[in-house]
This record gives structure tokens, C-alpha cells and sequence, in this order.
């Protein structure tokens, strides 16, 4: 019998270097039926000449300027061959030459599994932990070391698409991302969608790849990911939660686990400050001086962020009750 054919999807802007990583770790890959898509979102680095002299092999699909990774992945699902649509970040390297023969062979096995992966971050003592994913009452990310070293089949509420496998059926049929994320919670939107069918989303050893967190393009998203998480309660959530979202925002800002996080440079709180907040954070001032800057910095992108969505609510109520088919869309556009 003939292995499913699979396309692994890679947006990238500007990260020639870890894309190069990304795509000799796919190369290497034990599972035959496999197509290579790098949707380039306007690289200025060099990345299209590496790929036309490295790559031959690899489909690029290029953007004249950066669309986001929503729209990337979206082009990446129409321009696709595969049965199974792989998602990677440029900036991932998946560990394991069989990562890919075990993605396609859980989701054979198991009909009412509708996606697989796990990332592995690299801690700040060099320590590797494969991490787990939960949607917090205010779209926050939980995301929390996995006890078991080698866990399989765990299931989380969804995995980031630095590495993650969904059917191409499925995708299609939950309409593709919401291009209006631009980037940051677009992911977390499609593993819920992929949830609320009753399909489920998990982790396996087998299938993880080491997330580098690339510093490039992730400089002041603080905003972003605010304005994102206020409008995915909006369109996914109970309606009674929003009165009570800027309770749950302070709530989750105190919390202990942040402050813990702040502590120890954690790459979960890093990753989104800016200029002298995040080199402040990064440096050896007193913690109390460090909380106080990243509670100023919070506060002002979270007021900012739900001043956008005051002004855009009659749009995201408008996709909550009629949600579009992103994906028909961007068919129509690139077909």
C-alpha cells in the first residue's frame, strides 16, 4: 500500500539561516511521499537565492511583501498536493528522521485524532522540555514542561504550527486560518475549531521538533498577541465572558507562575518585550525593578489591544455569527 502523501508547509521571513536547518532536518526524513512548500513572505536576507541553489526540489510560493503566517499558511493548504498538510516555522527542527512516518501513522490509526506534533524548547540552562499547550479563560497560552520525558499520545488543547500535521480535509473544512490574526493565535484558533468537532490534538515524543524562537520579527508583538487573544474570547468563547475579561487579564498578570517566568528569563515572557524592557529583563536588575517594567510594559499594550477590538467589535462579532471560509477564499485568489 502506498504511503499518504504529505505537504509540509514552511512561512518564512527573512531567517535564510534557520531555514536552512528546517529544510536539511525534512530532507532527512524516512517517509517518501513527502512535498516541501516554503511560502516566502518578502525575505530581503537572501533566502530565495539560497533556496534556488540549495533546494531545487522545494516548492516556493513568494510574496512581494509579508502577508503574515496566517495568509503564508492559508497559500501553503492551496498549493498543496498532500493528504496530510504539515506545518512548520521556519525557525523549527524537527529530531527525528521518522518524525513524519509516525505523524501519518497515529493519524491513520486514529480517526478522532485531528492533528499531532509537540515543540521542544531549549531552557536557559541548555536543558530540552517538550512543552504542553492550554488555553487559559482569557486566550492566554499556558504553556507547561511535560513531567513524562517521552510521553505519547498526550493530548493538549493544540499545538502550534512550529510542528504540527492536520489532515487536509479537515482543514478545508474548518475554512484554513483566520488571516485577520495576522500572526499569534491564528494556530490556537484552528486546533480549537479542530476541538469543538471533536477531534483531538496531541503530543508524542516521537514527533516533536526543537523550537528555536527565532529573536528575528519577534520584537514588541506584546500588542499583538493582546489584541488576538481579546478577539478569539470574542468569537470563540461564551459571550458572558467578556464583561469579565479585564479580571482575568489582571488575574493572569499577578499570577505566580508569570512572576516565576520573569525570574528566570523564560523564553515564554521574553520572547515578547521590546527594546529596554527586554533588555532589562534580560540583565541583572532587582526583580522587583524587572516585574514593575514588564507590568507597565502588560498594561499599555493590553489597554491599547482592547481599544482596537472596541473599535473592530462589529466585525468580530460579524465573523462569530457567520464565520467566512478563509480558505474558499484564498482557493479563489490563487487558483
Amino acid at each position: 500500500m502506498n504511503a499518504p502523501k504529505v505537504s509540509a508547509v514552511i512561512p518564512s521571513w527573512n531567517r535564510k539561516d534557520d531555514l536552512r536547518e528546517c529544510l536539511d532536518a525534512l530532507l532527512a526524513q524516512d517517509c517518501p511521499s513527502l512535498e516541501i512548500v516554503v511560502v516566502d513572505n518578502g525575505s530581503t536576507d537572501g533566502t530565495l537565492e539560497m533556496l534556488a541553489e540549495r533546494y531545487q526540489s522545494v516548492r516556493v510560493l513568494k510574496n512581494s511583501s509579508n502577508l503574515g503566517a496566517a495568509t503564508a499558511k492559508n497559500q501553503g493548504i492551496v498549493a498543496s498536493t498532500g493528504e496530510y498538510v504539515w506545518f512548520l516555522d521556519s525557525d523549527a527542527k524537527v529530531l527525528s528522521s521518522s518524525c513524519l512516518s509516525v505523524m501519518v501513522d497515529i493519524l491513520e490509526k486514529h480517526p478522532d485524532i485531528g492533528s499531532v506534533g509537540g515543540e521542544v524548547f531549549r531552557q536557559p540552562d541548555g536543558a530540552e522540555r517538550i512543552m504542553r499547550k492550554t488555553v487559559c479563560v482569557n486566550a492566554e497560552t499556558k504553556t507547561v514542561i511535560v513531567d513524562d520525558p517521552k510521553p505519547e499520545l498526550l493530548e493538549c488543547d493544540y499545538l502550534a504550527t512550529c510542528n504540527c500535521i492536520v489532515r487536509k480535509k479537515d482543514l478545508v473544512e474548518i475554512g484554513g486560518f483566520d488571516p485577520d490574526y495576522f500572526i499569534l493565535s491564528e494556530d490556537k484558533e484552528v486546533g480549537w475549531r479542530l476541538k469543538m468537532r471533536g477531534l483531538k490534538s496531541v503530543i508524542d515524543h516521537r514527533t516533536c521538533a526543537v523550537h528555536g524562537v527565532s529573536p528575528r520579527q519577534r520584537k514588541g508583538d506584546l500588542y499583538r498577541k493582546h489584541k488576538n487573544n481579546i478577539r478569539f474570547v470574542l468569537i470563540n468563547f461564551p459571550l458572558w465572558k467578556a464583561p469579565l475579561l479585564p479580571l482575568f487579564d489582571a488575574a493572569h498578570l499577578f499570577e505566580t507562575r508569570k512572576l516565576k517566568d520573569i525570574r528566570n528569563k523564560q523564553t515564554s515572557v521574553m520572547k515578547h518585550l521590546d527594546g529596554s524592557v527586554k533588555d532589562l529583563v534580560a540583565g541583572d536588575a532587582p526583580f522587583v525593578l524587572k516585574a514593575v517594567a514588564v507590568a507597565v510594559f502588560y498594561v499599555s499594550a493590553l489597554i491599547a489591544a482592547y481599544a482596537w477590538n472596541f473599535w473592530h467589535l462589529p466585525k468580530t462579532l460579524a465573523t462569530r455569527f457567520h464565520r467566512p471560509d478563509f480558505l474558499e477564499r484564498f482557493r479563489a485568489q490563487y487558483r
